[in-house]
């Protein structure tokens, strides 16, 4: 794997750090640079890898045009792994893949060009589509941040549709066996059955001991749960706890 980069960010402060530039982008609020996120991505990585993650990460918060395949050059690589996300995809039927576009939105669109952007250079990209990651570490932990909430009473039902989940665990799998293939093109890495909100929040909230969730006002478009049968078929990749219902019972 000589000349490889890939950016191992804290699936945790991911998802924290997206959550507050959706949230000011849907506000009309210009996101702001998270130094203290900074900072506590940059304790993880390796020299090279910080060099694309600080490009890309400025470049994505500031809105400047810069690409994770141009960030990668910076640092010599000739082959990136890019962190994607598979609860973005356009409604409609059955599960998505790959080729599917992304919802109306500009989280979503921003997200999925990111995407094109890598592929269209002359580096060898993978991108790796995750769905929603819980288990030891996440925000969906005995001791995460969702659970917190959910014991306090502030995370109500809000969405709709359904969505795709991923262990950590089987993110991990799913991520080695990316790196270590000669692969290139958008795998999603997700498990196999998508579940509503309402019905992974209760079973959620019963797993860490926390009282069922109160409905809340929709807010966003209905989601839509993704497909792995590309990289099962293509890597032989096989997730641990095949379904969100497994992996709360046993992998918390």
């Amino acid at each position: 794997m000589d000349n490889f980069v890939m950016v191992p960010v804290p699936s945790d402060m991911l998802e924290r750090v997206q959550q507050r530039i959706n949230w000011r982008m849907t506000s009309g609020i210009a996101a702001e640079w998270d130094e203290d996120a900074v900072a506590e991505l940059y304790g993880q990585l390796d020299d090279a890898s910080r060099v694309v993650a600080r490009t890309v990460a400025q470049g994505s918060v500031d809105d400047e045009p810069t690409t994770i395949a141009r960030a990668a050059e910076a640092a010599d690589a000739r082959r990136v792994l890019v962190q994607g996300i598979a609860f973005s995809y356009a409604s409609g039927e059955g599960l998505a893949d790959e080729t599917e576009p992304p919802r109306d939105d500009q989280s979503a669109r921003a997200a999925f060009a990111t995407d094109d952007a890598a592929l269209a250079s002359e580096l060898q990209v993978v991108v790796a589509r995750y769905g929603y990651f819980y288990g030891p570490g996440t925000w969906y932990a005995h001791d995460g941040a969702a659970a917190e909430a959910l014991r306090a009473g502030k995370r109500p039902i809000t969405g709709r549709g359904e969505d795709s989940h991923i262990h950590v665990s089987d993110a991990a799998a799913a991520t080695v066996a990316l790196v270590e293939s000669s692969t290139s093109g958008i795998y999603n890495v997700v498990d196999d059955e998508p579940v509503s909100q309402r019905d992974w929040l209760c079973a959620f909230a019963e797993a860490v001991g926390a009282p069922a969730p109160a409905e809340g006002e929709p807010f966003e478009a209905p989601r839509r749960g993704a497909s792995n049968a590309k990289i099962k078929s293509e890597l032989g990749w096989e997730p641990a706890y095949p379904t969100w219902r497994e992996g709360l019972r046993e992998g918390l």
